[in-house]
């Protein structure tokens, strides 16, 4: 769906003389770079081991855009971190609310990037009334860990943090355990080998260039997990 998707939107904007798209992407498409302490927009994508199926089908959704700016569509990219929000509790960021809140007692120690979505969709206007074109922006407004955003989320909610720290031997079992379960039941799979190896690893991203060139700043992820908290407890 990323990629068929994609390259049919891409298609329809050059039939269509289409002036400018904006894609949103993700920073799973950010590859790492041992020699700089924050990944970038230069880092180039690295198709290992390590990237799942969402990070390849999105990189994939990637080269269609680009595609298209070699068709005469001026594109822009943003790539957001993990992007927190209200509205959806039953899946991606807005489940960390809802488990929270019914009593989730698990952290991890892995560190990705965060940010607020309504400061994703300010960029995206302000890239797509720029001058910008056939750019990549990483939109995340700080680096931090797993634990340190269940924590906030649990303090904004007036609820118990959650106590016991995941280790890698135990996700290790959790997904394993999932898949077999998932292919006796047909039951969607709650945790990934992706999403277990996740919880541990630590990339740091820098949202420099955007913070530049648009001269914006982001909200922190504490104002953002406040409100988004305020939201959730309407």
């Amino acid at each position: 769906v990323n990629i068929h998707g994609t390259a049919i939107i891409a298609n329809l904007a050059i039939d269509a003389k289409v002036e400018k798209l904006c894609f949103v992407s993700s920073i799973a498409t950010i590859g790492d770079d041992p020699k700089k302490e924050l990944a970038n927009e230069e880092n180039d994508w690295g198709g290992n081991e390590k990237n799942n199926g969402y990070a390849i089908t999105k990189y994939g959704a990637e080269t269609e855009v680009w595609r298209a700016s070699q068709e005469g569509v001026d594109v822009v990219i943003v790539n957001p971190g993990v992007i927190l929000g209200s509205g959806f509790w039953t899946s991606g960021s807005g489940k960390m609310f809802s488990e929270i809140d019914k009593g989730f007692s698990y952290y991890s120690e892995g560190v990705t990037g965060f940010v607020g979505v309504k400061d994703v969709v300010r960029c995206m206007v302000q890239l797509m009334q720029s001058n910008c074109k056939n750019q990549r922006f990483i939109l995340v407004s700080e680096n931090k860990s797993f634990k340190e955003v269940l924590f906030s989320i649990a303090e904004a909610l007036g609820k118990k943090k959650p106590k016991r720290c995941v280790q890698p031997w135990q996700a290790s079992l959790l997904w394993r355990w999932e898949w077999l379960v998932s292919k006796i039941t047909s039951r969607k799979i709650r945790m990934s080998k992706y999403t277990a190896k996740t919880l541990f690893r630590k990339t740091y991203y820098s949202s420099e260039k955007c913070k530049i060139q648009l001269e914006v700043t982001f909200k922190s992820a504490e104002e953002v997990i406040k409100q988004v908290s305020k939201e959730y407890l309407v």
